[in-house]
């Protein structure tokens, strides 16, 4: 069964309203809750939302008079989107871009300090192998 979007009672003395702005597209996919149109009054501009989810179908265009009670779109919940959660973006070092790099030096790569601007090793550049250009497992396993 279809659901008509309607317009609401839009207040004290207001029996009408102008279509303002479509948030969504004809034949879009909309979610319950999800803000559908912008409707301007000459008191308030107020946003109509889906009450269900499914697939939108515009009846009033933009710019149009309305009046309470109007039916401006139908939405088709038999074509309702799947509820898929999106992945929440990460900081650097938690994982994705960045992953494997936290609590590591800056300019460090791959396990491997790399030489400060001046040219020279440090401390910790010898002991890992940089200065000569040996390998981890080399560096490890001491001097031969």
């Amino acid at each position: 069964m279809s659901f008509e979007v309607k317009i609401p009672s839009l207040g004290e003395s207001v029996t009408e309203a102008v279509i303002g702005t479509w948030m969504k597209r004809d034949g879009e996919a909309v979610a319950a809750d999800e803000p559908l149109l912008e409707l301007e009054s000459d008191k308030a501009n107020m946003e109509l939302v889906a009450e269900s989810a499914g697939t939108l179908k515009i009846l009033r265009a933009e710019g149009e008079t309305v009046s309470v009670g109007d039916v401006v779109a139908i939405i088709d919940p038999s074509a309702a989107p799947i509820a898929t959660k999106k992945a929440e973006p990460t900081a650097p070092g938690e994982s994705g871009e960045g992953a494997g790099t936290a609590g590591r030096p800056a300019g460090s790569e791959g396990g491997r300090a790399t030489p400060t601007e001046g040219g020279s090793a440090g401390p910790a550049d010898v002991a890992s192998g940089a200065s000569t250009g040996a390998t981890e497992s080399e560096a490890a396993s001491g001097p031969s």
